[in-house]
């Protein structure tokens, strides 16, 4: 329940409330604290819970569990590897856990982040059990710089040899142009170019991590610049196509989207 009240307050409140606070005389710092704290997600503190509650209890989990994430911390593993190989640096694995040396360009400004990592982890029963410093994951600062590194990189297009991969997959981010106070997140989605065309999928974001982790990594291809066909063509029909696959599908996705828009970051096209 703490995580849904919270995901229905906008950050803007928090920043609001921390730095109002201390402009409040003392001898009205409560009641400006219960005034401004009254409400959540535009409505009144206690019908919002009591609402909440009663949906709550009438909730089929079992019909919702389809559109959840089937995903692990772990499944982050492939990704923070790959990062660091192309950043200069090897992981290396054992039974205690993985270990590796920071790139130096990650800790410059960063007295959080170390130069070096021992046995560190991405399995939360492991780190509850043992040390929950091992932990790996977001919210673990050198891991966050590494999604931050990976964000900075220019590099959205890959031409893949077709023993790795079989068909175009073109990654969007969908948002809603209609602007509001309440501003809904975007969202990620992939669509597996298929043949004939109806035959695509709609990916969701933790599929696409799935289906990534599942092509080897070759440290040596990962470094070598990709050799685009001659044919252009190709590779817009497939963009033109996923752009038209997720704008039909969007009724599976529920956004409640009033005017969505699909920009392609992302694709990935088999060698012809």
């Amino acid at each position: 329940m703490l995580q849904l009240v919270l995901g229905m307050t906008s950050p803007n409140f928090f920043n609001d409330l921390f730095s109002q606070g201390p402009t409040v005389p003392k001898d009205k710092i409560q009641d400006w604290f219960d005034h401004q704290t009254g409400k959540l997600g535009g409505q009144d503190a206690l019908d919002a819970v009591r609402l909440l509650v009663g949906n709550v209890s009438k909730f089929d989990f079992r019909d919702f569990s389809k559109r959840l994430p089937k995903v692990e911390l772990k499944d982050l593993a492939q990704f923070f590897e790959t990062t660091l190989s192309l950043n200069g640096r090897k992981l290396i694995s054992s039974e205690s856990g993985i270990s590796f040396k920071t790139p130096d360009n990650w800790g410059k400004g960063e007295p959080a982040i170390r130069s070096r990592y021992e046995n560190m982890t991405f399995d939360r029963e492991v780190a509850r059990k043992e040390s929950p410093e091992r932990l790996l994951g977001i919210g673990h600062r050198v891991f966050d710089k590494a999604v931050e590194i990976s964000r900075e990189s220019l590099a959205t297009v890959a031409i893949l040899a077709n023993e790795f991969l079989l068909f175009p997959l073109v990654v969007l981010r969908i948002r809603d142009r209609v602007t509001s106070d309440f501003v809904k997140p975007a969202v990620v989605a992939g669509v597996k170019i298929g043949e004939p065309v109806e035959e695509s999928k709609l990916m969701m974001d933790w599929e696409i991590l799935t289906f990534l982790n599942g092509l080897p990594v070759r440290k040596d291809f990962m470094r070598q610049p990709s050799q685009p066909s001659e044919d252009l063509n190709c590779y817009r029909k497939s963009i033109d196509q996923a752009r038209s696959v997720i704008m039909s599908q969007l009724d599976t996705l529920d956004l409640g989207f009033r005017a969505p828009e699909a920009q392609v970051i992302a694709a990935l096209f088999p060698c012809k």
